[in-house]
């Protein structure tokens, strides 16, 4: 009768602890990514500062918001899907490179190049507003 007991036990515990393996063993897989939508980068001319705010709709991600500061050529961001994971990326014109994120975006890697287009310039005092629309495309491993 003990010897039922243990076994049980031990299956008992396997069961428990299969779910977590699966999900551990799980493969990343590389998706194609598209990204398009409308954008305004405010840069300061006397310091260099950039921040940009994009909103547009993004395979996986769905209803998105990108908020991004740096400089002209090199910044960070986030990509705030419409669930609220988030990714986080670097950005070097015109390479955005995806480096991590949170919830199932979490250890995501990938990188999408993007184009601006329809793009208006205007400057006001020490400070150049540009807005314009996007579109992009590259991988997305999550």
């Amino acid at each position: 009768m003990r010897g039922l007991n243990v076994r049980f036990v031990a299956a008992l515990a396997i069961c428990a602890l299969l779910p977590v393996i699966t999900v551990v063993a799980k493969d990343r897989v590389s998706r194609p990514f598209k990204i398009s939508g409308h954008f305004q980068q405010v840069i300061d001319l006397y310091t260099g500062d950039t921040t940009t705010e994009a909103k547009g709709q993004a395979t996986h991600l769905g209803l998105s918001t990108l908020l991004g500061s740096g400089n002209q050529s090199l910044f960070s961001g986030t990509i705030v899907a419409a669930n609220r994971d988030i990714i986080f990326y670097d950005f070097n014109s015109p390479v955005f490179t995806l480096t991590g994120g949170t919830g199932r975006f979490e250890n995501v890697s990938g990188e999408f190049s993007a184009v601006a287009y329809n793009v208006v310039v205007w400057e006001i005092g020490t400070w150049r507003i540009i807005t314009g629309d996007f579109t992009g495309s590259g991988t997305i491993t999550y």
